[in-house]
């Protein structure tokens, strides 16, 4: 079967590239995560049927993004979330609301890198991203119930490691 990859592109790639701006903010970061997905989409396809490309897209957007804030944070460069356009947070006219909103999404992205990566890729891919259950078990291969006990699982650990950083 012939895959169009510019239709797919065309219908995706906005996506694919919020998903990972939003999570390392900033452009060649974010590029390098958005060609390498491409690429590793069109391997998938090449072994297995694909059907449902926006999930497997976004889960492998996430998961390169992942990968890209583990290596940050074991490097220990901060993570800036200065030039993110798509932050809803209307803190413009309020710079301590505006550093405050800074230094949160900081915190939540080094308390993802934290986390095992299939929690961490699921967790973003339900309340980052939006996807459905359905969606998420289709892209990685998953039962649905087994997806709700991951993202679960993934929130009390995330609880847990917020509750120590403003604790310590």
């Amino acid at each position: 079967m012939l895959i169009n990859w510019q239709a797919i592109l065309d219908e995706h790639g906005r996506a694919v590239w919020n998903t990972t701006y939003r999570m390392l903010g900033n452009d060649a970061d974010a590029s390098d995560c958005f060609q390498q997905t491409f690429a590793d989409a069109l391997m998938f396809s090449q072994k297995q049927n694909v059907k449902n490309f926006r999930a497997l897209l976004l889960k492998l957007a996430t998961r390169r993004s992942l990968d890209a804030l583990r290596q940050r944070c074991r490097k220990a460069n901060p993570v800036s979330f200065e030039l993110i356009q798509e932050h809803n947070i209307k803190a413009a006219d309020c710079p301590i609301a505006n550093t405050e909103n800074k230094e949160l999404s900081e915190i939540l992205l080094n308390a993802f890198s934290l986390l095992d990566s299939e929690e961490a890729q699921i967790f973003c891919l339900r309340h980052i991203e939006n996807l459905s259950m359905t969606e998420i078990a289709q892209a990685f291969g998953l039962k649905e119930n087994y997806v709700g006990v991951i993202v679960h699982r993934a929130k009390n650990k995330l609880k847990i490691l917020l509750e120590k950083y403003y604790r310590g």
